[in-house]
């Protein structure tokens, strides 16, 4: 189980500081006297949060092979059109998946972290308006 969660740091480290850098995009990008900035950063979390989600996702999809024949088309050119097919390919891919499971974990945890700060502080705001 702990391998599952935590075989990369870096990964954690990497998806954090690009979750907080689309947090400070947000901030940058709206208006600078923010009138509820409670709800501008549960938005601002919420952004990074469903990016980082969905690179989890499309990470599980590559590691499936959803996109193998895009990157074969690419291989192919340097590794000489006759010489390199598709199944080889793909049984290359199926090697590296077999040694690289669980690594698109990070962009989940620290994305769905990201969305739970941001459900909480859209509880917080909608609280306080209704009192």
């Amino acid at each position: 189980m702990k391998k599952i969660f935590f075989h990369s740091k870096y990964r954690y480290i990497l998806s954090l500081v690009f979750g907080l850098i689309g947090v400070l995009c947000y901030f940058l990008s709206h208006d600078k006297n923010l009138e509820y900035p409670v709800f501008s950063t549960s938005n601002a979390c919420f952004i990074s949060g469903f990016v980082l989600v969905l690179v989890g996702g499309l990470s599980i999809l590559s590691n499936l092979g959803a996109f193998d024949i895009f990157s074969y088309q690419f291989k192919r050119k340097g590794a000489g059109a006759n010489k390199y097919t598709l199944y080889d390919h793909q049984q290359r891919r199926i090697e590296q998946s077999k040694t690289k499971k669980f690594y698109f974990v990070p962009y989940f945890v620290v994305g769905g972290l990201f969305l739970l700060v941001s459900f909480i502080l859209t509880l917080v705001y909608y609280a306080n308006i209704n009192m």
